[in-house]
């Protein structure tokens, strides 16, 4: 999956953030908690330059916890500002405001110093397709002011919304770029449901993620297989699947192990590691 689409919409929003950046207090860059750093989009780092950025870990509640903690420790050690939330839970709404507040410090403080007192702040909201931003947008306004979707591809356009008093919230189309130049980048991203399942090859992604299971995750694996390998796991699987359903194809018993893994319900997995 070293290549895949880039959309219209997409190339159009790359160059009305451009167009916006210098206007932009600060970044807050949404990313998928159980890809900390394949879910960077690394046009969007060239995008931000040295804007004051938050990184928001969203959907921390299907990634391994332990996992998390090593990668906020990292990330700490660097003096990036990060968040893990799961923008969902009702606790979230405080936690984000507070570390966009934490992030913005410094340029407040700058502010003071030249004799401005209030203004609102603008902060724009970037990360690729479907990784949370627009939870995270209706989460901080208390109700819904964009549409949310468990796919990617919602948000195609650039909308201003205002939050509260304090800060005004630019909601940015999923951005990916165009050609992965690590194929397991793309495999992960369309393991956590960032591509659309039409463009994505199914069995690919799924021999990453079992062997990535058996490797890392083995207790996540069904016990009765004796000789883990990825042959016997999907073997065991598909059947499990149709003998539930059996009306499905097996086709059909590949697309729901797939979306069994990308929606978590094979286990809380973290499919990256920390940068020694």
């Amino acid at each position: 999956m070293a290549n895949h689409w880039f959309p219209g919409h997409m190339a159009k929003a790359r160059r009305l953030m451009s167009e916006h950046i210098s206007s932009i207090d600060c970044i807050v860059e949404v990313r998928d908690a159980r890809l900390p750093l394949s879910s960077a989009n690394p046009m969007l780092n060239e995008l931000k330059g040295n804007k004051p950025t938050l990184l928001v870990f969203s959907k921390s509640d299907l990634a391994d916890e332990k996992a998390s903690g090593a990668f906020k420790t990292y990330f700490d050690s660097i003096n990036q500002p990060t968040l893990f939330v799961n923008s969902l839970h009702v606790s979230a709404r405080n936690k984000i405001m507070k570390a966009i507040e934490d992030t913005l410090s410094e340029k407040r403080a700058k502010d003071k110093a030249k004799g401005i007192q209030f203004r609102m702040y603008k902060i724009m909201v970037v990360g690729i397709p479907n990784v949370g931003k627009s939870t995270l947008i209706n989460t901080l306004a208390k109700k819904r002011v964009v549409d949310v979707a468990n796919k990617p591809g919602v948000t195609q356009s650039l909308k201003w919304l205002n939050i509260d008093s304090k800060f005004m919230l630019m909601d940015t189309p999923g951005v990916l770029w165009p050609k992965f130049e690590d194929p397991n980048v793309g495999i992960k991203i369309a393991l956590c449901h960032s591509m659309k399942e039409s463009v994505v090859n199914i069995e690919e992604v799924l021999q990453f993620a079992i062997n990535f299971m058996i490797e890392y995750y083995p207790h996540f694996c069904d016990p009765a297989i004796s000789e883990p390998s990825y042959e016997a796991y999907l073997d065991r699987y598909v059947a499990k699947i149709q003998q539930n359903s059996k009306s499905q194809t097996h086709d059909a018993a590949l697309l729901t192990l797939y979306r069994d893994f990308k929606e978590g319900r094979i286990g809380k997995m973290t499919y990256d590691f920390v940068e020694n």
